[in-house]
């Protein structure tokens, strides 16, 4: 596993969703929030290891956080996913989600350098934060069960400063279960041909992992 997904690492150090370096379709292009799933995934299993694939592993991480160092927004905050997206934007772009997700799986990961760089970044997660307590895919944008779900996840890696964001977050969706619209699927999915879809498990499954990593 680990050396099927050193295979498909890009030139750029990143990490793409299917396949690597086809160079005319999007979907080849690497993706902050892949990247630093494959972080965690390697970062689990480098303490086990030895010798020659140890050393291509951690080669493989070194490269990999390079990426994510170097695949910030121009402002130097936040991580645009590739294929998540938010119709309500204008530039119909997810910082929130991808920079969410990234700092989940980074600090998940336990290593040193991966959990720095998430940590330089939580501040946008609590300055795109809407006043209703929720989170759309960016700063004033509609609050979406989905992203919130996501933001809160990363900020329970966070036990003191943020408590008062963290609450403010899980009354949002409280009251979205007291409304019943809870479970109402969100348009957040953005494949290269523009197709929007809608998958009624994403609002289940992003708050089921928030509140294990609240948990935790």
């Amino acid at each position: 596993g680990l050396r099927w997904l050193m295979g498909l690492q890009n030139n750029d150090g990143g990490m793409p969703t299917f396949c690597k370096e086809w160079g005319k379709l999007s979907f080849d292009r690497s993706t902050p929030d892949i990247t630093a799933h494959a972080i965690l995934a390697m970062g689990l299993w480098l303490p086990t290891l030895k010798g020659k694939l140890k050393a291509d592993v951690q080669k493989s991480l070194d490269r990999m956080l390079l990426w994510m160092e170097h695949s910030l927004t121009e402002s130097g905050e936040g991580w645009v996913p590739l294929w998540f997206g938010d119709q309500d934007a204008a530039d119909e772009k997810a910082p929130v989600y991808g920079t969410a997700t990234a700092i989940d799986y980074l600090m998940s990961s336990r290593h040193p350098r991966a959990m720095e760089l998430a940590q330089s970044q939580v501040e946008f997660i609590i300055q795109t934060q809407n006043a209703d307590g929720g989170w759309g895919g960016n700063k004033g944008v509609k609050s979406k069960v989905t992203y919130t779900s996501r933001a809160l996840a990363a900020l329970a890696h966070f036990p003191d400063p943020y408590e008062t964001e963290k609450h403010r977050g899980w009354d949002y969706l409280y009251l979205r279960f007291k409304a019943g619209t809870l479970y109402d699927r969100e348009p957040i999915g953005l494949y290269f041909s523009r197709l929007w879809y809608s998958e009624e498990l994403y609002n289940i499954l992003f708050l089921l992992n928030a509140i294990k990593r609240m948990t935790e």
